[in-house]
C-alpha cells in the first residue's frame, strides 16, 4: 500500500483508525498495550500466535504502520495519523511503567530496530512521545551510539542512523537538550568523523547540539576529508530524515558554516569540491558519464526525470549553491573556468537549475512540503544567476570570456534567463540575472543567441551592441 497512489494509501490506513480499528488495536495489543493488569502481548500471542517470535512480528507490523520509507512520502499524511493513534494508545501506558513494556523493546537484538522505527514515527509528530523518550530510555539510546557499528551489518547500521535522527528530533521538538544528551555530546564529533555512512546524520544532530549551547569541536581538516568519503561511498539507507530534510542537507549545511568562515579557499583546493558537484549532478539525475549529444539539453515541453530530493531537499540545493557563491567569490578566476565548457559538470548544473522542467519539479517538491514555492524558487534561481554573472564581474581573458560565451550559448544560458526575469523572479532581485543576459547578448554571434516573443514570452530584445561589457565590476551580489 506504501507503494500506491496518495488515493489508495489514505484510504487504506485511513480504514484502520476508522472501520478496520480492530486491526490496529490487536496490532496495537501484540507490542505490549494491553490494558491495565494484562500481560505483555497475552491477548494476541496466545490467541493468534503461539510461537516465540510472535511479539517481532507484532513489533514489525507496527513499524510498518508508522514509519515512512524513503520515495514512499505518498502515504506520510496518514502515517503519520497512525502514529498519533500510537502515541496515545501505546506510548502513554510505558510512562512509569517500568519493565515489561513496549519499550522494553530497545534492550532485544530482534526487537531494537523496529521499536526504534515506532519511536521516530511518533517522536516526530508528538512533543509527548518526544518527553517520554528522554524520560525512559534516552540512556538506552546513547548506549546504542557508544557500540562498534559493523559497516557490513545493516541492522547495527540502521539502528544508529535511526538513534542519530530521533535524538535530532528529541532536540528539536523538546526546544532543548537533554541533560543526558548533553553529558555525552562530545562522541557525537566522533561518529560524525569516523562514520562515513552515518556522517549525515550525525551532522545533523551535531548542529543542533552547538545551536543550543553545546560546545563542540570540528576541524576543517578532518571535516574534509571525512565528508569526502561519504559523498563518494554514500549507500542510501532506508531511513527518512525528518522534516522534510534530503540525506546530505545536514552535511551541507555543516560545510556552508565552515565556507562561510573563510575556508572557501580549502574547499576549492580540496577533492571534496569537484565531488560536490557530482554528487548534486547525480541527484539531478544529470547525464555526466558520457558527453552531451545533440537534442539531449532538456526544452519546454519534454520530461525530465523528478529529482532525488531523498538525497538533496531544495533546502539543501540552496546551501550547496551558497557554498558555490563563497567558493566562486574566494577566487573568482579559477572558477570562471569552470564554466568553459558546455559539458562541464558546473556549467550543466547551473544550466539545468534554470529550466522550466527543473522548476516545474521544484514547485511540486515545495507544494507537497507546505512551503510557498515561488519564494524559495526565487531564491534558487536568485544564487545559480549569482554564479553565471562572475564571468562579466572581473577581468577575464577575452579566450576564456569567448569560451564562456560559447559554452553559454550552448547550455542556452540566455533564453532561461530572459524566461527567468520575466516569470519567476521578483522584481526587487531583477538586477543579478538582467546583467549577464546583457553581456551575453552584447557579445555578439555567434555567442548571442536571438531571442525571439516565442523563445521568450515576447519579449524582444535590439541588435544594438553598448560599449564595454554590461555588468562590470558589479555583477556579483551577496
Amino acid at each position: 500500500m506504501d507503494g500506491t497512489s496518495l488515493a489508495s494509501s489514505r484510504s487504506f490506513y485511513e480504514s484502520l483508525l476508522c472501520q478496520h480499528q480492530a486491526v490496529l488495536v490487536s496490532v496495537v495489543q501484540g507490542c505490549g498495550g494491553l490494558p491495565q493488569g494484562g500481560a505483555r502481548g497475552q491477548g494476541c500471542r496466545g490467541a493468534k500466535a503461539g510461537g516465540e517470535g510472535a511479539e517481532e512480528v507484532y513489533t514489525a507490523a507496527l513499524a510498518a504502520l508508522c514509519h515512512v520509507a524513503p520515495r514512499e512520502t505518498c502515504c506520510q499524511p496518514a502515517k503519520h495519523q497512525v502514529a498519533l493513534y500510537v502515541t496515545e494508545r501505546l506510548l502513554a501506558k510505558e510512562v512509569g511503567r517500568g519493565t515489561g513494556g513496549f519499550l522494553d523493546g530497545l534492550q532485544d537484538t530482534g526487537l531494537t530496530l523496529d521499536t526504534l522505527k515506532v519511536l521516530y514515527s511518533c517522536c516526530n509528530v508528538s512533543r509527548d512521545a518526544c518527553q517520554l523518550v528522554v524520560d525512559e530510555v534516552l540512556q538506552n539510546i546513547l548506549s546504542m551510539l557508544e557500540k562498534q557499528v559493523s559497516p557490513d551489518d545493516p541492522v547495527q547500521c540502521h539502528n544508529l542512523e535511526l538513534s542519530l535522527y530521533l535524538l535530532s528530533v528529541l532536540v528539536i521538538q523538546l526546544e532543548c537538550v537533554p541533560d543526558l544528551l548533553q553529558q555525552s555530546a562530545g562522541m557525537i564529533s566522533s561518529i560524525l568523523l569516523r562514520s562515513p555512512a552515518h556522517m549525515s546524520a550525525a551532522s545533523l544532530l551535531w548542529m543542533e547540539l552547538t545551536s543550543r549551547g553545546c560546545a563542540l569541536e570540528l576541524h576543517l581538516e578532518d571535516f574534509l576529508p571525512a565528508a569526502l568519503i561519504t559523498l563518494m561511498s554514500a549507500v542510501p539507507l532506508p531511513i527518512t530524515p525528518p522534516g522534510h530534510l534530503g540525506r546530505f542537507d545536514a552535511l551541507l549545511t555543516l560545510l556552508l558554516q565552515f565556507v562561510s568562515q573563510g575556508a572557501a579557499a580549502d574547499l576549492l583546493h580540496s577533492e571534496l569540491w569537484p565531488s560536490l558537484w557530482q554528487r548534486v549532478a547525480f541527484a539531478l539525475h544529470l547525464p555526466l558519464d558520457r558527453p552531451i549529444m545533440e537534442g539531449e539539453t532538456p526544452r519546454a515541453g519534454r520530461a525530465t526525470p523528478t529529482p532525488d530530493w531523498i538525497s538533496l531537499s531544495p533546502s539543501g540545493l540552496l546551501a550547496f549553491l551558497t557554498i558555490a557563491t563563497h567558493v566562486f567569490t574566494a577566487a573568482p578566476s579559477q572558477c570562471i573556468a569552470l564554466m568553459s565548457s558546455p559539458t562541464s559538470v558546473v556549467l550543466t548544473t547551473l544550466g539545468h537549475l534554470l529550466t522550466e522542467q527543473f522548476l516545474h519539479h521544484l514547485d511540486q517538491r515545495l507544494g507537497a512540503m507546505g512551503e510557498l514555492p515561488q519564494d524559495c524558487g526565487w531564491w534558487l534561481v536568485l544564487r545559480v544567476c549569482q554564479l553565471l554573472c562572475f564571468p562579466f564581474a572581473v577581468d577575464v581573458e577575452e579566450p576564456l570570456l569567448t569560451d564562456v560565451l560559447r559554452a553559454f550559448l550552448e547550455v542556452e544560458v540566455v533564453p532561461h534567463l530572459a524566461l527567468m526575469t520575466l516569470s519567476a523572479l521578483h522584481p526587487r532581485i531583477l538586477t543579478c540575472p538582467s546583467p549577464s543576459c546583457a553581456a551575453c547578448l552584447s557579445a555578439g554571434p555567434p555567442s548571442s543567441p536571438s531571442c525571439s516573443p516565442s523563445r521568450a514570452g515576447g519579449w524582444g530584445i535590439g541588435a544594438s551592441r553598448p560599449e564595454g561589457r554590461v555588468g562590470e565590476g558589479g555583477g556579483v551580489r551577496r
